[in-house]
């Protein structure tokens, strides 16, 4: 009920200025006052309890005359002195108060300068969340009024459905082609392109907002940048729509910008269709990216306090949720320890459910977000976003931490239950600790594995030529020079035809020299072993557009069928020759499990394949190779094949990992399983000694630290 400032606050003479707008309106069967100051669009909402509060502050009349005279009223509970320092700081703040005395002037101005001098480590973290105002664009929304209208109309509407509508289609259209080259775009992102197409949409999303508001005949006086963490993204000052009385036209004015970003999207995703390949073609794929993910993950979410947040707040028609909602959740979190709050506090009703949930779910959601940005701060700035980040953690945390420390435990004469519950509790946690710390728990690590044939020999082409028939079955049986293939090669047979007519022609070259003497004879001979060597070697490479078996085996070609009629170069591979049994494991391991099985004697696995999850595999005699390698030896292992290593998007063939891993060897027990073949990928389950799970997090820990960044 009562605050420690109330001393500073209660001798002052204020009143609300004479200027502003003032109008009531019922949320949610609850009146409230909003007050609009027209000259510096500057808004506030009121409770009624506060509005009769501020009624009472008449000229000649002090703050803290106005409390007494409410609480004879009877009203010192619904308006506390804490309340009314919070309400008067936050009026005076946005100028919507003015002083009757000079004497009260001075005093507002040196409690101002204190207020301004704030710590070091707010006004740190501030320069994260900067805002910097640049133009007022409320003389050219004006001045575009018809455009505006015509825009955020049933014409503008219209022209919207129809884009979106094609935007749309084309999407399920070609979304092959579009997921292709957004996994591109992103595998190796171009940071200036991405971060222009994202300050575009951005610029494009707050004139949506403004042009609504202004649509609806909202003052728009603001248009900035925000230094959101050193980056500059544009935003715009649309507080006006807060006095629309109407909740369609202000949940319209939230919605407006995400509406520009489907539009954009949508456009788009058109010129990124029917442009080739090219700056446009780029520029609209990153714009078309950009545009949908910034909507979808961060204005669109209600956890955060963009678009979705005051959408949902108009929608159930709760002012200030986040704040009612962590105050329910610190609420209940102080009376399941058995705190209660300081004398001078006021007394919290019971915290509703619903609150306490979004509560919960937004500071989940915003710790997630502050350790993103502090891991995005390091990795871009190191040592220095090492400390920023350590001051973006204390600040964010800090401030829930105190004022839970701010309440003390029950007094003694409370119920015994609160001094039984602190020590439950406590006895819990400590129990939890050493539970963690001290239990051991079955540990084990499932690396991505693959299947490969004993002694597999590749069929590779020995002359290049174009694939024209498949000569033999596949995953049959076939003896050592078996036709497998047959290429074709034009060229060839008119070289080979061309030579012989050479041939022919040295010939009778030869015998009319020898009917003259064979003076030049010798030349002559010396021409004809030439021509004989490039036929007989002519006559090996039509030979070879046979590709024949190297040895007895199995002939698997999986993908062969796919390149028929196709060009094939020398030496390249079209299949495997494979023995009818003997398989072996081979596995891919990271750096951070490598050091876990290096020091274990560890010898046996249980191995698992997609679609045959029900059957396990023996897999005995591992071993781990110590050397790290960067190239897969099946490409169905990495991310581009459907596996679990991310691998390179420069490396067409996908078996480039982006980083180093080491290869485990093994043998397969049961080699006659028939889902058995070479090539395909499985999961290895490597059980390992029990260990306690703290102590697995310490360590996890230490070499995300020591990977990343060195430490």
């Amino acid at each position: 009920m009562f605050s420690e400032r109330w001393l500073n606050i209660s001798p002052l003479r204020l009143t609300l200025r004479s200027r502003l707008h003032i109008f009531p309106r019922r949320i949610d069967d609850e009146l409230w006052y909003f007050v609009s100051d027209p000259f510096t669009n500057e808004h506030a909402r009121l409770t009624s309890e506060a509005w009769r509060f501020l009624a009472r502050l008449v000229p000649g009349r002090t703050v803290g005359e106005a409390w007494e005279d409410a609480y004879r009223a009877g009203e010192d509970t619904t308006i506390t002195q804490s309340n009314v320092v919070g309400l008067i700081t936050a009026l005076y703040d946005r100028n919507l108060l003015t002083l009757t005395s000079s004497g009260d002037s001075e005093r507002l101005v040196e409690r101002g300068r204190r207020r301004q001098a704030k710590p070091l480590l707010a006004r740190m973290q501030s320069l994260l969340f900067l805002p910097v105002p640049l133009v007022d664009p409320d003389r050219a929304l004006q001045r575009f009024a018809p455009v505006v209208r015509l825009v955020f109309g049933p014409v503008g509407a219209v022209v919207w459905l129809a884009v979106v509508y094609e935007g749309l289609s084309t999407l399920v259209e070609r979304w092959g082609q579009i997921s292709d080259a957004s996994s591109a775009v992103f595998a190796s992102p171009n940071p200036l392109s991405l971060f222009a197409a994202f300050l575009a949409s951005k610029l494009l999303h707050e004139l949506g907002h403004a042009g609504m508001c202004r649509r609806f005949g909202g003052a728009v006086h603001t248009l900035g940048m925000m230094l959101l963490v050193f980056a500059p993204l544009p935003y715009v000052d649309v507080s006006a729509a807060w006095t629309f009385p109407s909740r369609i036209r202000r949940i319209a004015v939230g919605a407006a910008g995400m509406i520009m970003d489907v539009f954009v999207g949508a456009a788009a995703t058109l010129v990124w269709a029917d442009t080739p390949a090219g700056a446009i073609n780029d520029a609209a794929l990153s714009l078309m990216l950009t545009a949908t993910v910034a909507t979808v993950l961060f204005n669109a979410n209600p956890l955060m306090r963009f678009d979705g947040y005051y959408i949902l707040c108009d929608l159930i028609e709760k002012p200030n949720l986040a704040t009612h909602a962590s105050a329910a959740l610190r609420i209940w979190c102080q009376r399941l320890l058995g705190l209660t709050p300081p004398a001078h506090a006021e007394q919290p009703e019971k915290p509703h459910l619903g609150l306490v949930s979004f509560g919960a779910a937004a500071l989940a959601y915003r710790t997630f977000a502050v350790v993103g940005i502090m891991f995005f701060l390091a990795d871009q700035y190191y040592g220095a976003g090492l400390l920023i980040s350590a001051i973006l953690a204390v600040g964010a945390f800090s401030g829930p931490l105190l004022k839970i420390a701010q309440f003390r435990p029950w007094h003694r004469s409370h119920s015994d239950r609160r001094g039984s519950r602190m020590w439950l509790i406590g006895c819990g946690a400590a129990l939890t600790v050493m539970g963690l710390a001290l239990l051991p728990v079955p540990d084990w690590i499932s690396v991505p594995a693959g299947i490969e044939a004993h002694d597999a020999t590749q069929v590779t082409t020995k002359i290049d030529g174009r694939l024209v028939t498949i000569l033999a079955p596949r995953n049959k049986m076939q003896k050592a020079g078996t036709p497998l293939l047959q290429l074709a090669d034009p060229e060839l047979a008119l070289e080979l035809q061309g030579l012989r007519i050479q041939m022919d022609r040295t010939t009778i070259m030869e015998r009319r020299s020898l009917t003259e003497g064979g003076a030049d004879l010798e030349p002559i001979r010396q021409r004809q072993r030439a021509l004989m060597a490039l036929i007989q070697q002519t006559e090996t490479d039509i030979a070879a557009l046979v590709v024949r078996a190297p040895r007895d085996g199995v002939w698997v070609a999986p993908n062969v069928a796919g390149r028929m009629n196709g060009w094939i170069e020398r030496g390249t591979e079209l299949g495997q020759m494979l023995p009818s049994d003997g398989f072996r494991l081979v596995a891919m391991v990271s750096q951070a499990n490598s050091a876990r099985l290096a020091r274990q004697a560890i010898d046996e696995a249980e191995l698992r394949c997609a679609g045959n999850a029900g059957d396990v595999l023996q897999v005995i005699q591992l071993q781990l190779v110590p050397h790290a390698i960067d190239r897969l030896p099946n490409a169905a292992l990495g991310s581009s094949g459907g596996g679990m290593i991310a691998v390179s998007g420069r490396d067409p063939s996908g078996s480039i990992s982006m980083e180093p891993v080491f290869r485990l060897d093994g043998q397969i027990i049961d080699r006659t399983a028939p889902w058995l073949y070479h090539g395909r990928s499985c999961t290895a389950h490597i059980a390992l000694p029990p260990r306690p799970l703290l102590s697995g997090w310490i360590e996890h820990a230490k070499q995300f630290l020591q990977r990343r960044y060195q430490l």
